[in-house]
C-alpha cells in the first residue's frame, strides 16, 4: 500500500515477494542478532514468518468477495457471515510498518559532499550486483563478523526480498544501501502504537448485515 504519487518504480510485491526469505535470513543470524531484528519495525514481519504460511488461494477468495464501500482506503469482505474491515490501520497493526502520511517533499537541493564515497563500497566492495541469496550466504558463513554490518545485511535483505522486491531474483539496491549507513535513521519507530495514529485510524468494527 503506497501513497498516490509515491509508488516505487518496478516494485511488484504480490508476484515477487519472497516470504520464505524471512526464515532463511533469521536462520543465518546469531540469536542476539535475530532478536535485534525482532525489535525493529520489521518485527511484525518476523512474527508472520513464525506462523503458518498464508494461503494465496484463501486471500484471493476474500478479495473476490469484497463488499462495496464508500471509503477509498479500506476493504470489507464477508467472513463467517459478517463484514470484516481491513484498512490502512489494520495493515499497520499486522505488518508493524510505518503507515503515517509521507512528509512533505523538501524543495531544497541536497548538499551532499561530492568527495564522500558511496556506502555501497564499504558494504560490498567492488561488487556491482548483490543478490539477496548471496547476502544470506555471507551471513550463514560469517564472512563478516561485525554485528552492526551483519544486521545491516539482514535488514537490506528483508527490504529487498520481502517489502520492496523488484524481481523474482531480488537484489540489494544501491539507494537502500546508502540509506542504511545510519542504521538509527533507517530503523523507523513503530508509529502504529502512537496515540495520534490510533485517533487517525478508527478502531475496527464489525457491521451486522441486514436481512433482505
Amino acid at each position: 500500500m503506497f501513497a498516490l504519487g509515491d509508488e516505487p518504480v518496478g516494485v511488484r510485491v504480490t508476484p515477487y515477494h519472497k516470504p520464505t526469505c524471512i526464515r532463511k535470513i533469521l536462520n543465518a543470524l546469531e540469536p542476539d542478532e535475530a532478536q535485534t531484528i525482532r525489535e525493529t519495525q520489521f518485527g511484525k514481519l518476523v512474527e508472520i514468518a513464525d506462523n503458518p504460511s498464508f494461503s494465496g488461494r484463501f486471500g484471493r477468495f476474500l478479495l473476490s468477495r469484497q463488499l462495496k464501500v464508500a471509503k477509498k482506503h479500506e476493504v470489507r469482505f464477508p467472513f463467517a457471515g459478517k463484514p470484516v474491515r481491513f484498512s490502512l490501520r489494520e495493515f499497520a497493526l499486522v505488518s508493524g510498518l510505518n503507515c503515517r502520511s509521507y512528509p512533505p517533499h523538501s524543495k531544497k537541493k541536497s548538499k551532499k559532499n561530492i568527495s564522500e564515497k558511496p556506502y555501497w563500497g564499504e558494504l560490498f566492495g567492488s561488487m556491482t550486483e548483490v543478490p539477496v541469496s548471496y547476502v544470506i550466504t555471507m551471513l550463514k558463513k560469517k564472512t563478516v563478523s561485525d554485528k552492526d554490518t551483519r544486521i545491516k545485511y539482514a535488514l537490506l535483505a528483508l527490504l529487498c526480498a520481502v517489502i520492496l522486491p523488484t524481481s523474482h531474483n531480488p537484489r540489494i539496491l544501491p539507494q537502500h544501501a546508502e540509506k542504511i549507513k545510519c542504521m538509527d535513521e533507517f530503523i523507523l519507530p513503530q508509529h502504529v502504537s502512537d496515540k495520534d495514529t490510533r485517533i487517525k485510524f478508527q478502531l475496527p468494527t464489525i457491521v451486522r448485515l441486514k436481512k433482505s
